[in-house]
């Protein structure tokens, strides 16, 4: 049974890969179907833009719905929930989202935002794809437009990454390495067609350095990433809208084992600082679900994404954020 599920689901992959090569960019779609959504009589309560802890699923979870969904399905149809999610979605795509709505005839009631550390790190603001840095600015400009006829968006360039290989990559563990030399590492395990086995040893290195890409960097009020963040959520609170920031659990047994209780002071010190940088933007207004320590190493389908088990705890702690702001 869970073959056929696996099989199933490569099989859908495929159906929806052919497809988008003849329809327009998947953030294009969701840019237009906010529009429709909110300039229609009766809009949405809720608006989610999300990152890929809104949408992961695991090949072998009993129970294939994502987050937005395990979300969605809590209200029954009481309060209307609009979610845009995709890989990584950052403050740049968020702010996007954002003044598409700010044109248009209604507004939610709640929006909910992204508030990943890993996406508030300095370097990944200069990542080629997950920065969205192209995206973003041929999205703006698709929006300001009103090209609907628009199919495809920019992209990051080799150059684009022959810039980002070179940059330091920060450590927990005192590592000295490129970003370039650390994605040979989480990226180049052996391609099994050269009979090179993946051993215990290259799974456990290839471990600690994904959980130090995506931790190892220290949050400031003044980096990059965190700025954006609060002016993601200011921005929204400008709109008039209530805001809900989500910083998602980390495998914190993991970090435990890997980086010890250091790794997980700092884990812990930068929620603190991207919590504030919220707060701070929305004059005390914003809420932040702060669920860094929420689920344990149990909850996990990888070593970053949530199991069924996790999205259900998690997604009671934002359920009761919308249940207590819409009433």
């Amino acid at each position: 049974m869970m073959k056929n599920r696996r099989l199933l689901m490569r099989a859908r992959r495929r159906i929806r890969a052919r497809l988008d090569r003849y329809r327009p960019d998947v953030e294009i779609r969701q840019l237009w179907d906010l529009v429709d959504r909110y300039n229609q009589a009766n809009p949405p309560d809720v608006l989610l833009i999300g990152d890929s802890a809104m949408y992961w699923v695991a090949e072998d979870d009993a129970d294939q719905r994502n987050l937005a969904q395990v979300i969605t399905d809590e209200f029954d149809g009481d309060v209307r929930v609009h979610a845009i999610a995709g890989p990584g979605y950052n403050a740049r795509m968020a702010r996007v989202f954002l003044e598409a709505l700010s044109g248009c005839r209604h507004r939610p009631k709640l929006v909910i935002l992204p508030a990943t550390l890993a996406v508030a790190a300095e370097h990944m603001h200069q990542h080629p794809f997950w920065s969205y840095q192209r995206e973003s600015s041929g999205l703006r400009e698709i929006l300001r437009a009103g090209d609907r006829s628009a199919k495809r968006l920019p992209r990051g360039t080799e150059d684009d990454w022959e810039k980002y290989d070179a940059l330091p990559a920060a450590s927990l563990f005192g590592a000295r390495r490129t970003q370039g030399e650390l994605r040979l590492v989480t990226h180049g395990l052996p391609d099994p067609k050269h009979r090179q086995p993946t051993t215990r040893w290259l799974q456990v290195v290839r471990l600690r350095h994904v959980l130090d890409s995506h931790n190892g960097e220290t949050l400031t009020p003044d980096s990059v990433g965190v700025r954006m963040i609060a002016e993601m959520a200011g921005s929204a609170a400008d709109l008039g809208l209530q805001v809900v920031a989500y910083i998602p659990p980390v495998n914190v047994d993991l970090v435990r084992k890997v980086f010890k209780q250091p790794g997980l002071d700092h884990i812990a010190r930068n929620a603190e600082v991207v919590s504030n940088a919220i707060e701070q933007a929305t004059h005390g207004t914003g809420r932040v679900v702060n669920a860094v320590f929420a689920c344990p190493e149990k909850d996990f389908g990888d070593a970053l994404h949530l199991s069924i088990e996790g999205r259900k705890d998690f997604g009671t702690l934002i359920i009761r954020e919308i249940r207590e702001m819409t009433q």
